[in-house]
């Protein structure tokens, strides 16, 4: 999961001019979740936040549904925020096989390449 989101952040960077957010899990830093946060992470991968790279840790305040409703679209590995997202009527792509992926309402791909396609490539 760490390097897909290396490589989405850095092709969506690269690719696109959307202004990109990174919402890490609001669970993230509690016992279960891990112990590397998404922005220490990240940081020893070079990326950092910027005037296109907005990345909200895990016990931010943030509200992830007021977020959620500003989004274009959604990119999400394995999360339940991609079916929420799509809910609100918002494209969602997905990197992984999530439960919901392949129902009709998300964007798939079962490749690398398509997965890049998807995004706009």
């Amino acid at each position: 999961m760490k390097d897909w989101l290396v490589e989405t952040i850095r092709f969506l960077l690269e690719k696109s001019d959307h202004l990109i957010v990174v919402r890490a899990h609001p669970g993230e830093g509690l016992h279960w979740a891990g112990k590397e946060p998404v922005h220490e992470f990240l940081a020893a991968q070079g990326i950092h936040p910027s005037d296109r790279l907005i990345i909200i840790p895990g016990p931010s305040r943030v509200n992830t549904y007021r977020l959620m409703e500003r989004c274009l679209f959604g990119v999400v590995f394995s999360s339940s925020t991609g079916l929420e997202m799509a809910v609100m009527g918002k494209h969602v792509v997905t990197a992984s096989n999530v439960i919901y992926a392949k129902r009709g309402f998300t964007h798939d791909a079962n490749e690398r390449e398509g997965y890049l396609r998807q995004l706009g490539a």
